[in-house]
């Protein structure tokens, strides 16, 4: 197989999503899954370092060909790549014993890690240590331990996701279109075409299965994309099947399919923030719709964008969110309005915002408004999330962490996740529905419900300094 570099493939997924239009609420509603697929962190983390230690810890590359790789192998001429585990091992983990054997032109002769599954990690780690491997001189201890967790607890049996004779997904390819359009395409485009630096995610999906999949379970190294193998194996094969269905060009001009659920969380980040979302500069002053009477203690831009006026709960002054945003002077949104009366509204006298969003934002915001308003008093009881902060813990360790960090303090220009969330869990729901305004940040709409609480609840008892 191709040893093809794919970066930020895909964030988050759920086999079988089942959407429910209840009024006017589009959202995955169902009960709590099983708990298949349980990835900490550290095992995400040994699996980046597993693909590429070099870029995951942004290290000079060696500039010496590592001592067990082959004299006489085709990598000796690039000797960083022979430092790499998966240049031995394998994307699928069985070495000279699978997608690396006799006839692949990247054979080294070396065994997989396939047989130490379940092996004790601290044994593991002891191999990693010793001077045939050499990485004790590299890597810390968190590091190592990583890694060997990885080897110990994150091996997939990738034929069950792949057929070796085809290189063909085994999954059924239209259960994670929303999913791919409201994640993927935030970087790859709906077709997979517009990340410049990497072929088209079709091309590397069919022509390197393998790596693909290793990719999606736990991230692509030195890169903000998250691991998604939380949520199992199963699921992450559809999404691969579905990959493996887009153009293999980037000049390929089949027209994208461009799902409803893409422009609802679209128009979700937008009514967070249509100006970082749209690159736009903020109009001066006021908006000339807002009370002269009521600007003291409000900040301008504030009046000019939609949770300002109309709260993050969406319930304007009749809702609980009113009481930390004291902009919010309009009544509560009306789910389910049809889209051609909130294009209307928008660009009346009273809102004006035709010649300042485009047709794409207004339709974008406006499918929001329509299909993508939930109760949040039904995530939130009072200001406290209504879920069990332990539950899926997980899923934070490895899909919100490598931002995040463990502690949600590692972004030092935003507030600690749990200041926010403490402060305004209103508008931490809204987010983590939607994602963040011209962020990378993967809209979580796709999950269940209670997963969304949950995880709110979890973001909760974080660290609220610094």
């Amino acid at each position: 197989m191709m040893n093809i570099v794919c970066k930020a493939m895909a964030e988050t997924l759920w086999r079988g999503v089942r959407f429910a239009a209840v009024a006017g609420v589009l959202m995955v509603m169902s009960g709590v899954p099983a708990r298949t697929g349980e990835v900490p962190g550290a095992v995400a983390l040994g699996g980046r370092l597993y693909d590429n230690w070099i870029l995951e810890l942004r290290y000079k590359p060696p500039q010496v060909r590592h001592p067990l790789y082959p004299a006489g192998g085709k990598l000796t001429g690039t000797p960083a790549e022979t430092w790499r585990c998966t240049t031995c091992h394998g994307w699928d983990y069985k070495g000279k014993d699978g997608a690396y054997g006799k006839t692949s032109d990247r054979y080294t002769g070396i065994a997989g890690l396939w047989a130490l599954r379940g092996t004790d990690p601290a044994k593991i780690a002891a191999v990693l240590n010793a001077p045939a491997h050499g990485y004790d001189d590299i890597f810390y201890d968190d590091q190592i331990n990583a890694l060997a967790a990885f080897v110990s607890q994150g091996q997939v049996e990738m034929n069950d996701s792949i057929d070796p004779a085809t290189g063909q997904a085994r999954g059924d390819k239209t259960t994670q279109v929303e999913f791919y359009m409201t994640v993927c395409s935030n970087c790859h485009g709906a077709n997979g075409t517009e990340t410049r630096d990497i072929p088209p995610v079709g091309f590397l999906a069919r022509h390197s299965p393998y790596e693909t999949l290793h990719k999606l379970l736990v991230g692509h190294p030195g890169t903000k994309m998250p691991a998604i193998g939380v949520l199992g194996q199963a699921r992450i094969t559809d999404l691969l099947a579905f990959l493996q269905t887009l153009p293999e060009r980037a000049d390929d001009t089949a027209p994208p399919v461009r799902d409803v659920l893409a422009a609802v969380v679209r128009g979700g980040r937008l009514y967070d923030n249509w100006i970082l979302e749209t690159h736009a500069t903020a109009p001066k002053g006021f908006h000339p719709a807002y009370p002269a009477t009521q600007t003291t203690g409000v900040q301008a831009e504030m009046t000019w964008r939609c949770g300002g006026c109309h709260g993050w709960d969406y319930r304007g002054t009749e809702g609980q969110a009113r009481a930390i945003t004291p902009s919010v002077i309009a009544k509560s949104l009306r789910a389910g309005l049809p889209v051609e009366d909130v294009l209307t509204i928008l660009g009346d006298s009273n809102h004006r915002y035709n010649g300042i969003l485009n047709a794409r934002d207004q339709f974008d915001l406006a499918t929001f408004i329509n299909k993508g308003l939930v109760d949040l008093d039904s995530f939130i009881d009072g200001a406290v999330a209504k879920g069990d902060p332990v539950r899926y813990k997980h899923y934070y360790e490895a899909i919100c962490a490598p931002c995040h960090g463990f502690d949600g303090r590692k972004i030092t220009n935003a507030p600690p996740l749990g200041h926010m969330t403490r402060q305004n869990p209103w508008h931490a729901v809204h987010m983590v529905l939607n994602g963040h305004p011209d962020e990378l940040m993967p809209p979580m709409r796709v999950l269940e419900k209670q997963i969304v609480i949950d995880l709110v609840a979890h973001l909760q008892t974080l660290p609220a300094d610094r």
